[in-house]
């Protein structure tokens, strides 16, 4: 369940980011390197919230199993 969450999260936050780029770069004509920078922190940001706390939010797994 895990890996499949982790993997539309990152589609997701894939088209995000070309998203981004088309709208910014060829449609709006903005500098190439600016754009991309500024949509890879929004994407590093995504993929942290997403991560942290969608997809590997604790739900009783190994380590509350390990308790005697």
């Amino acid at each position: 369940m895990q890996l499949w969450g982790f993997s539309v999260g990152r589609l997701v936050t894939l088209a995000i980011e070309e998203g981004m780029l088309y709208v910014f770069i060829e449609q709006m004509h903005l500098p190439n390197m600016t754009v991309k920078c500024c949509s890879q922190f929004i994407v590093v940001a995504l993929n942290y919230v997403f991560s942290k706390l969608i997809i590997f939010r604790n739900q009783g797994g190994i380590a509350e199993d390990l308790d005697c």
